[in-house]
């Protein structure tokens, strides 16, 4: 066993072990873990992050809510976002009327 003590760093106002413990898993100083992550949206194409901050639970806890996240952005349906289909409805109401 190593007398070197663990290396903490600051990483959006929380201290975490600068090691993860489980893939996207980190320790917070003041007690808990952290879940952190990234996958691509399929309705967008850009990367969303995943930051959660968990208290009480274990690290294999932490590690299933991360992979639930993640695994909710990736299988988000292709569906057009409901503003778009107002609008396609308001224009519907304009044609309907013969204004368009």
């Amino acid at each position: 066993m190593s007398t070197r003590s663990k290396e903490w760093k600051v990483v959006r106002g929380s201290w975490i072990s600068a090691e993860l413990i489980l893939p996207g898993v980190g320790q917070r100083k003041e007690s808990g873990h952290v879940a952190r992550g990234r996958a691509t949206d399929p309705r967008t194409g850009k990367q969303r992050d995943v930051w959660r901050v968990l208290i009480a639970g274990s690290k294999h806890e932490a590690y299933q809510r991360l992979q639930e996240e993640l695994g909710r952005i990736r299988s988000a349906s292709l569906r057009p976002s409901v503003a778009l289909s107002r609008i396609g409805r308001v224009g519907d109401r304009f044609r309907d009327h013969g204004e368009l």
